[in-house]
Parts: C-alpha cells; sequence; structure tokens
C-alpha cells in the first residue's frame, strides 16, 4: 500500500460507516458503537442544519478508505455577524501513509481561505500544532487565553458550600429564559460559539455518554448563571465545562464555581478542570481553591477567514470553553 496511488475526495452520507471503522483501525481501543452514536448527535442533530461546507474529505489508497478528517458546523458570532465555522475533528491516517504529507493536505484544505470563515478546533497532542501553524492558523500557547484552572479535590482542603446570593441548584433542564442570559453573557464578546438554547440542548442535553450535570445560579425568578459538569471517569475529574453568566457577574460566576467543585468533590474524583475566559475573575477562583494549571492542556487553533466589520477583530479574541469542538464528547466512554 505505501506505494498505492492517493486519492482525496469528499466525505459522503454514505462513507459514514466505513470512515468510523476505519478511524478506529487507527485508533486502537476506540469503539465504533461509542462512534455510531457520538457521531450521529454532532452532525445529524446539529442545530446549524445543512453545512455550507463539505462534512469531510476521505483518503482512499487503491480504492480502500485509509485516512479522512470531518468538519463539524458551529455557528460563530463574528462581531455582529453571525457565520458557520468548521470545527476539525476525526483527522486520522492509517500507519502505513503516514509520513507522505496526507494529514498536512487535510489540514490544508481546512484552513484554506476559501473553506469556511473560521475552522477552528482544540486538540491535547502536539502533532497538529506545527503543521497548522505553518498552513496560517493561530495556535495558543503558555499564557494565552482559554487559561487552565484546576482544582485538587483529593487532599485538598475542604470545598466549602456556596452562601448567599445567588442561590444555586442542579435542574435536569435548561432554564425557560436561557436565550436572555446567552445575550447578556456574550456582551462585549467579539468572536466566540453561539451558545444559545440551540446549541446548549444539543452540546448537553442529547449528548450521548454520561456524566453531564446543569446548575442554575438564580435570584428571584430571573437566570444569573448556567455550569455545565461533565465527569470523566476514565481520567477521574470533573470538567466544568461551560460557565455562561453577564459580563461582570461575579457573585453568579464564584457561586456556580464554589458548587461545581462541591459537587465534583461529591463524586470522589480528583480534580475539576476549567478553561477561563478573559472575564473571569481570578481571585474568586482561587478564594475557591482553583489554581493556575501549567502542565498538558488542551490548545486551541483558528484561522479567521472572515473580514470582519471591526478592523481591530483578530483571532486573538478567540476564547473557547472546553465544551466546544467535541473534546468531551468521549467522556467517559468503557
Amino acid at each position: 500500500m505505501p506505494g498505492g496511488s492517493i486519492r482525496i475526495r469528499e466525505l459522503e452520507e454514505s462513507d459514514t460507516e466505513e470512515f468510523l471503522r476505519a478511524k478506529c483501525r487507527s485508533f486502537p481501543g476506540t469503539r465504533l458503537a461509542n462512534e455510531q452514536r457520538r457521531w450521529d448527535v454532532e452532525f445529524r442533530r446539529n442545530p446549524v442544519g445543512q453545512s455550507p461546507f463539505p462534512r469531510g474529505f476521505v483518503v482512499e489508497c487503491d480504492g480502500r478508505l485509509c485516512g479522512g478528517m470531518a468538519y463539524l458546523p458551529f455557528r460563530i458570532a463574528i462581531d455582529d455577524e453571525v457565520v458557520v465555522g468548521a470545527c476539525g475533528i476525526d483527522r486520522f491516517v492509517d500507519p502505513e501513509l503516514r509520513g507522505r504529507g496526507v494529514g498536512r493536505e487535510l489540514l490544508r484544505r481546512w484552513l484554506a481561505p476559501e473553506f469556511c470563515p473560521f475552522p477552528f478546533t482544540m486538540v491535547a497532542g502536539d502533532e497538529t500544532l506545527v503543521p497548522s501553524r505553518e498552513l496560517g492558523a493561530r495556535v495558543s500557547g503558555p499564557g494565552d487565553w482559554p487559561l487552565p484552572w484546576l482544582l485538587q479535590l483529593r487532599g485538598g482542603a475542604p470545598v466549602a458550600a456556596p452562601s448567599g446570593r445567588p442561590a444555586v441548584a442542579r435542574v435536569a433542564e435548561l432554564p425557560a429564559d436561557v436565550d436572555a442570559l446567552w445575550e447578556s453573557a456574550r456582551n462585549g464578546s467579539r468572536l466566540t460559539v453561539i451558545r444559545d438554547r440551540a446549541y446548549l440542548e444539543w452540546r448537553w442535553s442529547v449528548v450521548p455518554f454520561g456524566g453531564v450535570v446543569l446548575l442554575r445560579a438564580s435570584d428571584g425568578r430571573a437566570t444569573r448563571g448556567l455550569a455545565v459538569l461533565q465527569d470523566d471517569a476514565r481520567r477521574d475529574h470533573v470538567y466544568l465545562a461551560d460557565l455562561l453568566c453577564a459580563q461582570g457577574d461575579v457573585d453568579a460566576f464564584s457561586a456556580l464555581a464554589v458548587e461545581a467543585a462541591a459537587h465534583a468533590a461529591r463524586l470522589g474524583r480528583e480534580k475539576l478542570f476549567f478553561l477561563a475566559p478573559p472575564s473571569a475573575p481570578a481571585e474568586r477562583l482561587q478564594a475557591a481553591g482553583f489554581a493556575r494549571f501549567d502542565g498538558d492542556v488542551p490548545r486551541t487553533i483558528a484561522r479567521l477567514n472572515h473580514r470582519p466589520r471591526r478592523a481591530d477583530l483578530g483571532v486573538e479574541a478567540w476564547c473557547p470553553s472546553i465544551g466546544d469542538c467535541d473534546f468531551t464528547f468521549d467522556c467517559s466512554q468503557p
């Protein structure tokens, strides 16, 4: 096969099963049934609907599918405009084809200016970082947003229960006023994934793996904030995967962070992990027991191909949560 002819073409719906099987061959331990469930949620229930760009590309060698990359559509707010961005996921190349530039070619097509307004992703490994940088993407580095915070639960100080207002409670469903909360949370954000009801229901209500908990901060009848936690039993920690509250509402932010820590401690996990936006009050996180984490963390890759109306808008404004992309879609796989 190393000397065979290579062809790269668009991923068709009929390719899905073989695409997922080929990915499982490239990543030992990946379960096909879980991949099928994940794919159904990510693509077939995606609130974007019909994507303006291909679902992905596949690599064929002598007629056999032996590599590929998929592009998950997200609605992105760029200043006062809404575009559809492509989150790069599931890139793989069979071992016998590696070293021939196939993986780089998949990245090149994804990052090409004409492909989509905003390609982005979050990765845990380093193999994607160098070629993405060389192809014009911005890769986050130490000290960039989002900043990683970690709460050590075992052996650490007891997590204090939240006190005062707003009150925080676990809820089974998204609150009715979640769209109003999103509008207050995005105020001032220049480049972000749109986290309205349609997104949150898709991302967290129908997620195919367990461990998702919603926390609501309220003051009277109005929702002041919403936090999403996802338990990851395999890694023995909990993600504070998303935290929405109005810009400057440090009381809601603090109450949710403290209750998130208390919930993770009750689960008996070792750590609580959070990627914080620039607006996060560091002193409140530190008071709740969080500390800056300098170890290996997910890195963000993004390229702004869209010309925004504000001349000062750049990729440096990009600040995803760990719930964006597909980083937590595989939590607690058996």
